[in-house]
């Protein structure tokens, strides 16, 4: 049993390192590339401000 659950935290900590590296890559990957990374960028903060409203208004 413990060794499976060794072996699950080894495949956890395996997916997160190569997430990680894929994001940085996937970052550096957008700084070279124009302006269609640009703009998704500057749409993300009003995706982000919506959901706030949304739930300032759930909360109220």
């Amino acid at each position: 049993m413990e060794g499976a659950l060794r072996g699950s935290n080894a495949i956890v900590s395996n997916c997160l390192f190569i997430m990680y590296t894929l994001n940085k890559s996937a970052n550096n990957f957008s700084r070279h590339l124009g302006n269609g990374w640009k703009q998704r960028s500057l749409d993300e903060p009003r995706v982000v401000g919506g959901i706030a409203n949304v739930n300032r208004l759930t909360n109220s």
